[in-house]
């Protein structure tokens, strides 16, 4: 695809030496833009782009997904017999897409100015520079554009002819316009109300939220629409989506196959028309003014404000009274235990490679639990209900959630700063154990504990409160075992390896040996769940054991750590 429009780009040869562009540089410039477009680390090749070895043609695989993604809009596009309603979702799908995409893989590279060290000095004019920014955009939409809406408009075609592949074309490409004017919109209100460092935060986040949509949505999508119900919808009569700009393109399209007699659908075609070409103006005119030279100084590294000394004393002071340092004083008996207790929790915030693999986690278990009880409930009779109720499947809930233990340990022991362990050979510290159980405790108390909490607060609100007993001894019986077997099979200390390691599959051992012995556990727990007078009494010698297990993690010995 990259050849195809490099070769694109020198039939307008002429036209480029008209505006004094040099067609020559700005070919090369593209040329070498593309290809490192193929190199960076995506949503979707966020995995194999963590190895050593050089990640080429990823590109490829981004207007793969995009054709998938393509394809399944085409079956809501065809499958109303309301079209218009269709379209609408079509669309919505397609701006959803294409702004997660902008915000979470394409910022980076509008935020990047290292080019400016290398060309500026060169005899590169400015006006080609410019130019080769705009077409590397524009590049990068085509992209996505032409494997996306290739599908749909092949099935528009056949189910409404040539005349509606047109028109289709035509809404893509306002659809594009629109999308694009809202993302900078809201870049500029990032950037006005956020430091440079905090709009790096929030684009991460946007990143984690793109990964998670993208290999968990089409879980959820199915279910929460009844194609069977909703084909012969009109979904314009739904006051409450008129303000989304897909519903505006969409009148376009109705408004001209199918002559509504709401006025108001005319007054939404209308302003479908004129967003986009305002969109442009604004874009160029008003937003871009200060744009610039607020991405060049997110590029640069500028902090957006100086820190005093005083400033620096009042983070100091925030810093030691913080919730880390809190709770570290509470469940941290050592020095050591707390120091590194405290370093895990702020890594762990800090970490983009630890926050883009091991978040989607904590987005899966309420997935989950929710295609597990509320969608079966919902689509059931109230009989179905009831028996759901009665059940005792919130026990898987409660040990599913061990998955935020295995792969926070699992991840633990990476960062893209490992060379820095070296501090732990320097540090005078006669039980490396402290170590391993103060990181671990983190991982307890950051993000395990909200997580079982709420899946204890939403099995008591769906199944009652006498699951509380059981929600007790699955939750000491989970510390127990994952310490347990951490101690046999996890002695590698936290942020020692590169991350170059983690698909290596060094921990799937641990692993298996926990989700086996958890299966174990939890059909021991389900048998004795219907006699609470057991599982009262289980509790806390369950609660012993996973005390005793982490003494006797503290306790491993350096002997026992692994260091390659």
């Amino acid at each position: 695809m990259n050849k195809i429009l490099l070769r694109l780009l020198r039939l307008f040869d002429g036209f480029w030496r008209s505006i004094d562009v040099n067609p020559d540089h700005l070919h090369t410039i593209l040329e070498v833009k593309l290809k490192m477009d193929g190199r960076r680390k995506t949503a979707f090749n966020y995995q194999r782009s963590a190895q050593k070895k050089e990640v080429k043609g990823q590109d490829v695989l981004v207007m793969v997904m995009m054709a998938f993604m393509g394809l399944g809009g085409t079956f809501i596009l065809v499958f109303f017999e309301h079209s218009s309603s269709g379209l609408f979702l079509y669309l919505s799908l397609w701006m959803a897409i294409l702004a997660l995409t902008l915000i979470s893989d394409f910022t980076d590279v509008l935020i990047d100015v290292r080019d400016n060290y290398i060309l500026l000095p060169r005899p590169v004019a400015g006006k080609t520079l410019a130019v080769s920014r705009i077409l590397h955009v524009f590049f990068y939409l085509t992209k996505l554009v032409i494997p996306f809406s290739v599908s749909g408009l092949i099935g528009v075609g056949i189910k409404f002819g040539p005349l509606a592949v047109i028109l289709l074309a035509f809404l893509i490409l306002m659809s594009v316009l629109m999308t694009i004017f809202f993302v900078n919109l809201l870049y500029l209100v990032m950037l006005n109300l956020l430091s440079p460092r905090k709009f790096k935060e929030i684009i991460n986040y946007f990143q984690i939220v793109f990964y998670a949509v993208v290999f968990l949505g089409y879980q959820i999508l199915p279910r929460l629409i009844d194609f069977q119900v909703m084909g012969g919808n009109n979904l314009f009569t739904k006051i409450y989506l008129w303000p989304l700009p897909s519903m505006w393109l969409a009148s376009i399209w109705d408004v001209l196959f199918y002559r509504p007699a709401q006025p108001m659908i005319y007054v939404l075609a209308l302003i479908g028309l004129a967003t986009p070409f305002l969109a442009i103006y604004l874009v160029g005119t008003v937003l871009s003014r200060n744009f610039s030279q607020k991405m060049f100084s997110i590029g640069e590294g500028g902090s957006g404000s100086e820190s005093s000394p005083q400033r620096q004393a009042e983070q100091h002071q925030q810093a030691r009274s913080s919730w880390a340092s809190r709770s570290a004083q509470w469940i941290c008996g050592n020095q050591h235990e707390r120091a590194i207790y405290e370093l895990t929790w702020k890594l762990t915030s800090r970490s983009r490679d630890f926050k883009l693999k091991f978040y989607p986690n904590l987005i899966m278990l309420p997935v989950y639990f929710l295609l597990i009880f509320v969608f079966p409930a919902t689509r059931g009779s109230n009989d179905a209900v009831q028996e759901i109720q009665q059940g005792s499947m919130y026990l898987f809930g409660f040990y599913f959630s061990m998955i935020i233990l295995i792969s926070g340990l699992s991840m633990l022991q990476f960062s893209e700063k490992y060379k820095s362990s070296w501090f732990y050979r320097t540090v005078p510290m006669a039980q490396p154990g402290l170590v391993l159980t103060g990181s671990f405790k983190a991982i307890i108390v950051k993000f395990y504990l909200p997580v079982y909490g709420l899946i204890t607060i939403g099995s008591g609100l769906f199944f009652g409160w006498h699951i509380l007993d059981d929600a007790l001894l699955a939750f000491f019986s989970i510390l127990a075992l994952v310490t347990g077997v951490a101690i046999l099979t996890h002695s590698v200390l936290p942020f020692t390896k590169s991350w170059d390691e983690a698909s290596r599959g060094g921990n799937i051992g641990f692993t298996l040996l926990t989700m086996m012995l958890a299966g174990l556990f939890g059909f021991f727990h389900y048998a004795v769940s219907s006699f609470h007078w057991l599982v009262w009494g289980l509790i806390p010698v369950c609660a012993f054991l996973a005390m005793l297990a982490m003494r006797q993690y503290s306790k491993t010995a350096w002997r026992y750590i692994i260091w390659e």
